[in-house]
């Protein structure tokens, strides 16, 4: 799992605790429960043959109670929701980003790859509320890479609209989440463009 992979060089140890990825999907070859998870998210800062002690689990705890998910510490991953497993996913991201038992760093950065894909509208609703709530409460900085226009409204401060792999624009959500230029990256006249980016 990626985790075991940033934890094994010392420099890639110290990077990874300032930054964490939060991936679209999260595959698991074994049935951990959700504090287990969470706890992967303390690797960097282990050493070699080193086992969480309290600060550790401290940290776990702390992020899960950030992210809504202390109950479901004792869950097996398999078993939650999708966005019970998302939400996990980021308390374990948090865990790692958390210098001993205190929340992330000021400095720490948290990217998160679509995530909201494949969840329903209530658990959309939730991520975002969860990345609002962590920006504020701590100044984490947090980068999302994602297709859900909607979702970048309603939680980015600041837009980079890509297209072919080139800036196409950079700016507030509402400078550059425009029908003129998101028709231009969709390849729609801005007309058909403009009903689908009107907030509800």
């Amino acid at each position: 799992w990626r985790k075991f992979v940033i934890a094994a060089t010392p420099a890639r140890a110290a990077l990874a605790r300032r930054l964490a990825v939060v991936p679209q999907e999260t595959e698991l070859a074994f049935d951990y429960s959700a504090l287990e998870i969470v706890l992967m998210g303390r690797y960097p800062h282990l050493g070699a043959f080193e086992v969480e002690g309290p600060a550790d689990l401290e940290a776990a705890r702390q992020a899960m109670t950030l992210t809504g998910t202390a109950d479901l510490g004792d869950r097996a991953f398999r078993t939650l929701s999708g966005g019970e497993k998302q939400r996990v996913i980021i308390a374990s991201a948090l865990a790692q980003l958390a210098p001993g038992s205190r929340g992330p760093s000021p400095d720490a950065l948290l990217l998160l790859d679509e995530p909201t894909a494949s969840l329903d509208l209530r658990y959309q609703l939730e991520i975002a509320a969860l990345l609002r709530r962590l920006h504020a409460a701590g100044g984490l900085t947090i980068v999302v890479s994602s297709h859900d226009l909607r979702f970048v409204q309603s939680i980015c401060t600041e837009v980079l609209l890509l297209s072919g792999g080139r800036a196409l624009a950079q700016g507030s959500p509402a400078s550059v989440i425009t029908p003129d230029l998101i028709g231009r990256v969709y390849g729609i006249d801005a007309a058909v463009a403009a009903p689908l980016l009107a907030r509800p």
